[in-house]
């Protein structure tokens, strides 16, 4: 059942930990329902908790989509039905950071991960390296 943002939101910010502790202990776990959004939705609003409610010094508080689709790509303790949503984003026009393009290059080696899932990472892979040979990188 896919959470609204709203109810997102209130669960992170009135759990009795509070939102830096439950973050710190479960890294992104807690924000993998915004990847069931449309990235026209949830990019902005995550942007938009990050700036309100991280504190400054908190990992991820400068670009915290690129970081949660970086981490969901690459951490072996994500739920394997959220590199699927990741990559949807990516191909929605999420922007690929060069950690983005090195974990989807390698993502789409990885056995643990289906055929086609790996394809589609390597899809945005080659499409991001191309970009970069257009424009002269």
């Amino acid at each position: 059942m896919k959470v609204s943002l709203d109810q997102l939101e209130k669960r992170l910010t009135l759990h009795p930990e509070g939102l830096h502790e439950v973050l710190q202990r479960w890294g992104f776990v807690p924000l993998l329902p915004v990847l069931e959004h449309p990235l026209t939705e949830g990019a902005p609003w995550l942007q938009q908790l990050a700036s309100r409610l991280f504190r400054p010094d908190f990992p991820w508080v400068e670009a915290p989509v690129q970081e949660l689709l970086l981490w969901t790509l690459t951490d072996p303790s994500c739920p394997p039905s959220w590199p699927e949503k990741a990559l949807d984003w990516i191909e929605s026009g999420a922007a690929i950071t060069p950690p983005i393009a090195v974990a989807l290059e390698q993502f789409s080696s990885d056995k643990r991960h289906s055929q086609f899932l790996r394809h589609r990472a390597r899809a945005q892979f080659a499409a991001w390296k191309l970009r970069g040979r257009a424009l002269g990188a």
